[in-house]
């Protein structure tokens, strides 16, 4: 710690020791921490989050938690693939299979909730009355069966088996695989590599946020060429005027959910904890986890 920064104060540690966690086993900071060897996992640690939430409660006279708001969403994207293989009734078959198989997944899971909208209800993204009557009302039954197979990339860190057989229970032609980036970030040898659809998960925001629209629209999620992306975000970024732009950002969720391209899953928050007589200061509305905030 610097002694002469403005945030010094005897409350917070003088020296920090960071600890590298294994890649390769998500357990490893929980063990860690047990073994007395770390006194903090952080928002951005791979410890599953519903577990970090049941080891604060079964712990409480040794341990203080944090958990944020439910700022982080996963959500189904179909690919361009996607969308011009796969007609609208497949994808809403889809759509909804995936969704009751994630109900299914996670609901004795701690910190976790179905998620109608990307953005979080109530925040400055999410949909209008108008909006949500609308989308209420589109027929999402879709396809009574599906029979051609099509290819489901899964961004997930850890048991994969945890989303594959309950997906597989309900969509017996979804052929699964462990996928390392969004297809909008990535580059494909040939054609058949390429997903029709993924599965993912990212930040969303209360507040209206430059880099979180920008990385959602750069990734796809609110469909669009890239060529439409463009000159979107240009004139996103030279409005003056904020309720315009939220506005614009409104408009952009609702189409994606509309055209069946864009389904979110599961809301859920980041969490952290510490050693007691540590005490975490961290917000509530954002990942972060500045080590000035950890305090005695």
């Amino acid at each position: 710690m610097n002694p002469h920064h403005y945030r010094a104060s005897q409350d917070t540690a003088s020296e920090i020791i960071l600890v590298p966690t294994q890649k390769e086993d998500l357990n490893s900071s929980f063990k860690m921490l047990k073994e007395g060897l770390v006194d903090h996992l952080t928002t951005v640690d791979q410890s599953r989050i519903d577990q970090v939430i049941q080891f604060v409660q079964d712990h409480k006279n040794e341990y203080s938690g944090h958990m944020t708001q439910k700022i982080r969403v996963s959500f189904l994207l179909f690919t361009e693939k996607g969308m011009k293989e796969l007609s609208i009734a497949e994808r809403e078959y889809i759509n909804s299979n995936i969704t009751e198989a994630f109900k299914q997944i996670y609901k004795d899971k701690n910190g976790f909730n179905p998620r109608a909208e990307f953005f979080p209800q109530g925040s400055e993204g999410s949909l209008t009355k108008e909006q949500t009557i609308k989308l209420s009302e589109q027929n999402k039954s879709g396809s009574t069966k599906l029979n051609k197979k099509f290819k489901l990339g899964l961004v997930k860190a850890g048991d994969l088996e945890m989303w594959t057989k309950p997906i597989a229970d309900r969509l017996p032609t979804a052929e699964m695989y462990r996928e390392n980036n969004l297809p909008e970030f990535k580059e494909y040898k040939n054609e058949d590599d390429q997903p029709h659809a993924v599965i993912s998960a990212t930040d969303t925001g209360f507040l209206e946020d430059i880099s979180l629209v920008t990385y959602s629209l750069n990734a796809g999620l609110f469909g669009m060429s890239k060529a439409e992306r463009q000159k979107w975000l240009a004139l996103y970024m030279s409005n003056d005027n904020k309720q315009a732009r939220i506005a614009m950002i409104k408009q952009v969720h609702f189409d994606a959910l509309m055209s069946s391209q864009l389904v979110p899953l599961m809301s859920f928050p980041y969490t952290a904890l510490v050693r007691k007589p540590w005490k975490l200061e961290l917000s509530d509305l954002y990942a972060n986890n500045q080590f000035w905030r950890i305090k005695k």
